[in-house]
This record gives structure tokens, C-alpha cells and sequence, in this order.
């Protein structure tokens, strides 16, 4: 089994709802374990992407670009991606 490295991460109260959610509805164990999914699904889409987008390094926006109340409203839209794709 792979080493793990515990990191500490700070969440919106949105975002804790929704880890919390995905807890209790029996899917995942633990919230480590839906953010691993999380991370799997953007491993996956980087990885289907195309070679030119692969090259490019992602910039986050800037505060100033994006909203971040905009960030848990695509959890749940990833989410539900994950479970459809069987991840």
C-alpha cells in the first residue's frame, strides 16, 4: 500500500456540508475518502484530455476572477459524474 501523507485543508461551511453528506449516505467511510474521489475524477479528466491542454499547466483564477461560493455548487456535479463513471 502506497505511503500516505496526512495534509490539513480548510473548507468552506458548503463544502463540509457536502463531504458530510456523501459520509452519511454510507458511499465513503470517511471525508479522506471523498476527497481522494475527488481528486481521482480531476486525475481523470486531466488525463482524457487533449495533448495540447495536458502541455498547459492549469492557472487557478485569482479571487478577483471567480467567485468562490461557485466552488461547492460543481461539487455535486462532480460527484454524481464519479459514481456514473463507477469510481
Amino acid at each position: 500500500m502506497p505511503t500516505r501523507r496526512s495534509i490539513c485543508i480548510s473548507v468552506t461551511p458548503e463544502v463540509d456540508r457536502f463531504v458530510a453528506v456523501q459520509v452519511a449516505s454510507g458511499r465513503y467511510q470517511t471525508a479522506s475518502e471523498v476527497f481522494r474521489a475527488g481528486l481521482r475524477l480531476l486525475e481523470r479528466e486531466r488525463n482524457t484530455a487533449s495533448p495540447s491542454a495536458k502541455a498547459r499547466p492549469r492557472q487557478a483564477p485569482s479571487a478577483n476572477q471567480r467567485n468562490r461560493r461557485d466552488i461547492p455548487g460543481e461539487l455535486p456535479g462532480r460527484a454524481r459524474r464519479l459514481s456514473q463513471d463507477g469510481g
